[in-house]
Parts: structure tokens; C-alpha cells; sequence
């Protein structure tokens, strides 16, 4: 997790708000089975894009027969502001 959050500050600045709702966001998806290592590639937007951390954050039930992970990835691009959109699901 802290790795998580290094990554984070050095992207962008963020306040530390953004970091607890990163945070608690990735520790969501990680109990529901996200797993990711963190390297110097990876990218904040590689991470919250990913259909398998979306999988693990969002779950795999349906809204109007399309998967409620691919319904919230596609809004989730779409919003101006991620983090806020991410915080309203932990």
C-alpha cells in the first residue's frame, strides 16, 4: 500500500484527502483479489483503468445485462475528476 502511495505523490500533487481516498480504494480492490505490483512503469491511470482492478473494485454483478465493472469504468473515464467519482463506492 505504501508503494501505492509513493506512486501517487510523485505522478501529481495531490493533497492528502486524494491519498486516503486512493488509498482506501486500492485496499477495496485489493481484498477483493486486485493484485498489482508497482514498478516504475506503472501509472496512476494504469492502475484505476484496468479491467482488472475495476473487476475487483466493482464486482462482477450485472446492471441491465452489462457487467456493473465495465457500466462504472466506462463513467469513471468520462468524470473530470476520478478520485472524487472512485470515493462515492468505499
Amino acid at each position: 500500500m505504501v508503494k501505492y502511495l509513493q506512486l501517487v505523490l510523485c505522478i501529481t500533487p495531490h493533497d492528502m484527502k486524494d491519498s486516503e481516498i486512493l488509498k482506501a480504494v486500492i485496499e477495496k480492490a485489493e481484498k477483493n483479489g486486485y493484485i498489482k505490483g508497482v514498478d516504475n512503469e506503472t501509472t496512476l491511470r494504469g492502475i484505476i483503468f484496468s479491467h482488472d482492478f475495476a473487476k475487483a473494485f466493482w464486482g462482477g454483478t450485472s446492471k441491465n445485462s452489462v457487467p456493473i465493472w465495465k457500466y462504472n469504468l466506462q463513467k469513471l473515464v468520462l468524470e473530470e475528476d476520478k478520485l472524487q467519482y472512485l470515493k462515492q463506492f468505499i
